[in-house]
């Protein structure tokens, strides 16, 4: 023990061999409740973060410096219990070679799954490793990474990384990642040990990700039966992408199933099966997240169909995402083992967000005759029943299927799409462009495609069938509040003969417009700048004669102006202005655009302005700007000015979400919109 007259040598100072194994024990203890104490405080943003994270490399030092004492001791290693070695190496962080004039740093617990492995202990490594092994309360997370190419005539014994004493939970429960790499494949000895090692700890692995299962494991659905998910919270199976795997004869009862786990799965929360040839037959109650999908755009012997995945679905009525992405549209008549009439109708109450993208197969417009059934996108809608407030994520393949059907079917089977509040647009010079409309509950992502047939400029710009979408739903549009346009080209905005992508009159309700150029002048310094010009031009100019409509044959044919789509003056109740400023010119087209608006008896009474032009140091210019904005009368009543990166790429469609509580913005123009996701 410690005696009570005299303090212990420092840690990086006093060598193990002088130490009891009860003094060892308590200063690993104690260094063990600081690293707590310290991580909650980092969790809990207590304190200034620099002072924590020093005294987490300092925790840590210490540790590591116990266990390089542990290397020179003079009394061996296999002396100090069991228990007491595993939570000193738990304590040690992974360290940087030391190079010329480098010292040795901490990384844990900045890169987690890079901790180094328990061979920085030489003299004991064989013991060592018999005793991590076999001591599975060591280990929180597994993870198999191929080593370089010096380490390959040691593959066997570096088939395992481990991270350790997890920030918040240091629970026992495993977290295992099987992932050997392409063209780097683990000897077949060291697969083994990992899939012997897998499935010995099955019971006690909360989370599961196995990568490259088809072959890197030899019997991979033998593997998924066998696997015992008594603990497991979160599990991805992922086959190699191309990869021909034949499946047995017999499956399950179920054709296209596969009974997953020999335990079950009961605590199953989130399942991504990425290039599977099977789905699994079991029902996961407690499933909240699910994601299945295609990469590469293949589905090597894919052995389900879409009733399959209904089926599935069935079983799992707690979830809250579903992500599908890339899956094959076969012929659904021809391919089906149903009776007809024995359909079911899957209901998911709990739904939030849903993505779903489809494919043909081999790319490529299947010989069968598309129009005489549902496409994908409205034969999914009509056999889940979710709710109005579930967050859509629809897309087709090469943007074959209109985005006015998509919505078409949304409108059709999801209840609650009667009105659009707020709506996003990007007008693009791609093959697409995004737009999301925000329901009052719930919303929906589509693309609205490209239309070939109209070529307005040679080689610059095409035109998007914006007005065919918005004038099949007028009633959708009549009470938005806001609109936000993101564009990255002029000619998107103000094409020859065309009027503004945004027909203002569809929109005669709107209080709050945002128009923001996504441009990134960093990577293209000296491609042709986005113009606010273009942006401002259709707030104080009434709307162009109306384009013809296209039909649905793809001829064009003659339109007539519709009423209110013309002769009346853009957005007439707007109040408040989005937008921003990259040169000090543009101030004056603001002031400009701002005036004419207010001439015409239109006054804008809220400006939001970004700064995004200004160089470090340019002070005076940027001060100069703002008293600018701020005095620009034209019957605005208030001005906020915001800061903004020049060199920043505004690309996401809620830019503006978390600014309002930063600026102190009113409470009537606070927008939470729903996150990126499904991009």
């Amino acid at each position: 023990m410690l005696s009570p007259k005299k303090s212990p040598l420092p840690f990086f100072a006093a060598p193990c061999g002088e130490m009891s194994i009860d003094a060892l024990q308590l200063i690993t203890e104690q260094i063990g409740a600081d690293v707590k104490i310290l991580v909650h405080a980092l969790g809990q943003r207590e304190g200034k973060c620099t002072d924590t994270l020093k005294s987490l490399y300092a925790a840590f030092g210490q540790g590591l410096a116990i266990v390089g004492g542990l290397m020179n001791a003079a009394a061996p290693i296999n002396r100090i219990p069991s228990e007491l070695l595993t939570t000193i190496f738990a304590l040690s962080p992974r360290t940087q070679s030391p190079g010329f004039g480098q010292i040795q740093v901490p990384f844990w617990p900045f890169k987690p799954l890079w901790v180094d492995d328990l061979h920085r202990l030489p003299k004991v490594c064989r013991y060592w490793r018999e005793l991590a092994l076999a001591t599975p309360t060591l280990w929180s997370t597994i993870v198999t990474v191929p080593p370089p190419d010096h380490w390959k005539r040691e593959r066997g014994d570096y088939c395992f990384r481990r991270s350790v004493y997890l920030p918040y939970d240091c629970s026992l429960d495993l977290t295992v990642h099987f992932d050997p790499r392409q063209n780097c494949e683990p000897s077949q000895d060291s697969a083994q040990k990992m899939i012997k090692f897998m499935l010995t700890n099955s019971r006690r692995t909360r989370q599961l990700h196995a990568l490259d299962i088809a072959s890197s494991i030899g019997d991979p659905l033998s593997f998924l039966q066998s696997f015992d998910a008594h603990a497991l919270e979160h599990c991805t199976f992922w086959w190699k992408t191309g990869l021909r795997v034949e499946p047995p004869r017999e499956l399950s009862s179920k054709p296209g199933h596969l009974l997953f786990f020999s335990n079950g799965g009961a605590r199953l929360r989130s399942l991504c099966l990425v290039d599977v040839l099977v789905l699994p037959e079991n029902e996961f109650p407690m499933l909240t997240l699910l994601e299945i999908g295609f990469i590469r755009r293949r589905a090597a012997n894919m052995l389900w169909e879409m009733e399959d995945l209904f089926d599935f679905l069935a079983g799992c009525p707690n979830l809250e995402e579903l992500y599908l992405h890339d899956i094959p549209d076969t012929d659904r008549h021809a391919s089906s083992r149903r009776q007809p009439g024995s359909s079911i109708t899957v209901s998911l109450p709990r739904l939030q967000y849903l993505a779903f993208t489809y494919r043909y197969p081999n790319d490529k417009k299947p010989k069968y005759n598309v129009d005489d059934s549902a496409d994908p996108i409205d034969f999914l809608l009509s056999r889940i029943s979710i709710p109005p407030s579930c967050h859509m994520y629809l897309g087709s393949p090469a943007m074959e299927i209109d985005a006015d059907r998509v919505l078409a079917s949304v409108c059709r089977h999801v209840p609650g799409k009667d009105a659009v509040s707020h709506m996003f647009l990007r007008p693009s010079n791609d093959v697409s462009s995004p737009i999301q409309l925000v329901f009052r509950h719930g919303s929906l992502r589509l693309h609205i495609p490209k239309d070939s047939s109209w070529v307005l400029q040679p080689a610059t710009a095409s035109h998007f069938a914006y007005h065919d979408f918005f004038r099949a739903f007028p009633h959708l549009f009549t009470t938005t509040a806001e609109v936000r346009i993101h564009y990255n080209h002029d000619y998107v905005m103000t094409p020859r003969d065309a009027p503004f992508p945004v027909p203002a009159a569809v929109f005669p309700q709107v209080t709050a417009l945002s128009v923001i150029r996504d441009t990134n002048r960093a990577h293209s310094p000296d491609e042709s700048r986005t113009t606010l010009r273009a942006g401002l031009a259709h707030l104080v100019q009434p709307p162009c004669k109306p384009l013809p409509r296209r039909s649905r044959s793809g001829n064009v044919t003659n339109a007539t102006a519709r009423p209110g789509l013309s002769g009346r003056s853009p957005y007439p109740l707007l109040d408040t202005l989005w937008t921003s400023v990259e040169s000090t010119d543009e101030v004056g087209e603001l002031e400009t655009a701002l005036t004419a608006r207010s001439a015409a008896g239109l006054p804008i009474r809220r400006l939001v302005v970004t700064l995004r032009h200004y160089p470090l140091g340019d002070s005076a210019a940027r001060d100069g700007d703002i008293a600018r904005l701020r005095a620009i009368g034209a019957g605005v009543e208030e001005v906020v000015v915001m800061d903004g990166e020049a060199s920043s790429e505004l690309r996401e469609v809620d830019w503006l979400a978390g600014l309002p509580e930063r600026y102190d913005l009113p409470s009537s123009i606070h927008r939470d919109w729903p996150a990126v996701w499904g991009r």
